[in-house]
């Protein structure tokens, strides 16, 4: 697409962060209660940005879908953790995590 790949490519990750952050800042004074309307609004607006990159192709639109996934992605991932950690009981945190890590160094596969 571009002789200067490279650069385009560390420009797009760099809004990507910023957008990131900024969103992040946001969230706290924005959505004063997290369900999972909210988790769907922000994964509805992250799987937007990547189907705005699927057909528009091109360089512009790049700058455009990393920034709405930008958006989205922070929305539902902030509000996922706070569901678990709302819904899911304090003694049963971590617990997937620790059978996954222990089935990785083992080389345990389930059927």
């Amino acid at each position: 697409m571009s002789s200067k790949s490279e650069k385009l490519y560390s420009i797009i990750q760099g809004i990507f962060g910023c957008v990131v952050i900024l969103t992040n800042l946001i969230i706290p004074f924005t959505l004063t209660k997290m369900t999972i309307k909210v988790y769907l609004v922000g994964a509805i607006i992250w799987g937007f940005g990547i189907a705005y990159y699927g057909f528009f192709y091109n360089i512009h639109s790049f700058f455009i879908g990393s920034a709405i996934v930008a958006i989205g992605l922070p929305i539902a991932s902030l509000t996922r953790i706070y569901l678990i950690q709302s819904l899911v009981p304090e003694e049963k945190w971590g617990e997937h995590l620790v059978q996954m890590q222990f089935c990785y160094i083992f080389q345990i596969q389930f059927l």
